[in-house]
């Protein structure tokens, strides 16, 4: 009898093994490790226009592919197909209701498209996709100068990128915040500022750059800040900031006695390190791009011919992976994993490398 219980008792004991160790070898196939890679699509060569593109200063993808770009020098959107193509084009400089003076951001919702002008001191609002001016939108002490303009619905639109100035004789403190506010100009959340670490060193406080996600999640980046700020827009705290590992290297996180390390000179002196955009690949992976210069590159002005990087980040800052790129990222076509690289800057050589990112 005793036997029969040993024999039974060591069948159980193998049975149970044998599951555990099944059970652990699916763990741990479930635990393997997300692999991306960054293959490149096609290169596309813009066709030329009567007003070549002389800066590139915004740019996004539709869901029917039409890369929409903003000129700073035309003062226009002109609107190619993913051949490279010229379909369109919207504005022109000018004084009147469809021109633009200095646009530095846009966005489309529908039929609509609005655009920050710093030269207007105000948001225009267009209907007809372009043709028709709705609204002039003024706020009261804050003109756009720059960084990126999102609508989050009709009658919703977050924007960054403010300067202080003087409004009525008063002195205006918005500079580098976030707003959202109504077409009708008024503020319906203010938010953000320049990162406190970085508040002595005013030179490195510059355009900032922003994106969304479906569920409210935002992400805002500074033109000369390594770190990368994370909300949401219906939580009452909705600012946070994340460092990445490359904060450390430029200043001491003291924010009593915040001061700069030889890096952080280093970056001043010779301007290597930019910021150029962010976006959301998917509602929880963050697309950072980023420049650092090389003589050359300071010497011509060029962003193109800098060494070119992308960083991919979780929704709550941590750094996954870094690209070096061919070009500076101007727009993401969100859904397809698709990024649109500026590869050439040459007037009569505009170069759009489309790239996917794959994740096994």
């Amino acid at each position: 009898m005793n036997s029969k219980l040993n024999i039974i008792s060591l069948a159980a004991l193998i049975l149970i093994e044998i599951l555990f160790c099944s059970c652990n070898q699916k763990h741990k196939s479930t635990e393997k490790e997300i692999e991306f890679a960054l293959l490149v699509e096609k290169k596309i060569k813009l066709e030329e226009s009567t007003k070549p593109i002389g800066y590139i200063g915004g740019a996004l993808v539709t869901k029917d592919s039409l890369l929409y770009i903003l000129d700073y020098s035309a003062s226009d959107i002109k609107i190619y197909n993913l051949n490279g193509g010229l379909v369109n084009s919207m504005f022109s400089k000018g004084n009147g209701p469809l021109n633009l003076r200095t646009p530095r951001s846009f966005a489309l919702f529908n039929d609509k498209v609005i655009v920050g002008d710093v030269g207007f001191y105000s948001f225009k609002l267009f209907n007809n996709n372009g043709k028709e001016l709705k609204t002039s939108i003024f706020i009261n002490g804050i003109r756009p100068i720059g960084g990126d303009t999102k609508f989050i619905d009709v009658n919703s639109i977050l924007s960054t990128g403010f300067w202080d100035y003087e409004f009525n004789g008063e002195s205006k403190s918005a500079s580098n915040s976030c707003i959202i506010f109504d077409t009708s100009g008024n503020i319906k959340k203010r938010f953000g500022k320049y990162p406190l670490q970085y508040e002595k060193f005013k030179y490195l406080d510059g355009s900032s750059f922003l994106d969304i996600n479906n569920f409210g999640d935002f992400v805002i980046v500074y033109s000369q800040s390594p770190d990368i700020s994370i909300g949401n827009i219906y939580r009452d705290n909705i600012f946070e900031y994340k460092y990445p590992e490359i904060e450390g290297k430029y200043i001491i996180s003291d924010l009593e006695n915040a001061k700069p390390t030889e890096e952080f000179w280093n970056q001043v002196n010779t301007k290597i390190f930019y910021n150029t955009g962010v976006h959301f690949l998917t509602d929880s992976l963050i697309v950072r791009s980023l420049s650092r210069h090389n003589i050359e590159s300071v010497k011509s002005g060029s962003f193109v011919s800098a060494e070119n990087y992308i960083e991919l980040f979780t929704i709550d800052g941590k750094k996954i992976k870094e690209f070096k790129t061919d070009g500076t990222l101007i727009a993401v076509q969100k859904k397809t994993n698709l990024l649109f690289f500026e590869s050439s800057d040459l007037p009569d050589n505009r170069i759009i490398t489309i790239c996917k990112i794959k994740i096994h």
